[in-house]
């Protein structure tokens, strides 16, 4: 039986979520293990497997402690993706692909507002790109900026801003405090 295995990369970063790499990285394992649990007696090939800050002698380990026959290719394959990261993993087992279902998966978001989060993974981590005056989720990474008004005119003028970002930009001006974004 031959199992491929394509686009895993276990040593990617992914910009933005350096935060979870450890989650990520463990998620990918996850599904290495539950590959060699279940297609035990299989020769296994990995497309893009070492990722873009890899060695090949550490990914060569962890595919050694796990499957008794492997290579891994240097060649290119895009008919499909087995990452768990922001996809539903498919690998192609004797020609034929093959989703695998009862697996985690991790979807990476980068979003505007912390509001109608939607996640169809199992685990979603999200980038949150505009300041937040609220407290924020272990799920959410962003910046958490304090806005409280020393002065009735500080908190007129915050009253008629709608986000959050110009209510930062103006108080700062307001103080004649450095502004750092």
């Amino acid at each position: 039986m031959l199992v491929e295995v394509n686009n895993l990369a276990l040593y990617d970063v992914y910009n933005g979520f350096s935060k979870y790499n450890e989650q990520i990285f463990q998620c990918k394992v996850n599904l290495l293990v539950k590959l060699s649990k279940t297609y035990r007696d299989a020769h296994f090939v990995f497309y893009n497997i070492i990722g873009q800050y890899g060695l090949f002698e550490d990914v060569y380990k962890i595919l050694e402690d796990l499957f008794d026959f492997f290579e891994i290719s240097n060649d290119s394959v895009d008919e499909f993706n087995s990452s768990p990261i922001n996809n539903f993993p498919k690998i192609r087992v004797d020609g034929n692909l093959v989703e695998i279902n009862d697996c985690e998966t991790i979807g990476l978001k980068k979003i505007l507002k912390v509001e109608n989060l939607k996640c169809e993974y199992s685990t979603c981590y999200y980038y949150l790109e505009n300041p937040s005056e609220k407290d924020l989720d272990e799920k959410i990474f962003g910046i958490k900026i304090d806005i409280l008004p020393k002065k009735f005119i500080e908190s007129d003028l915050l009253n008629l801003l709608d986000s959050t970002g110009k209510r930062y930009l103006v108080l700062k001006l307001l103080r004649g405090e450095e502004i750092c974004l």
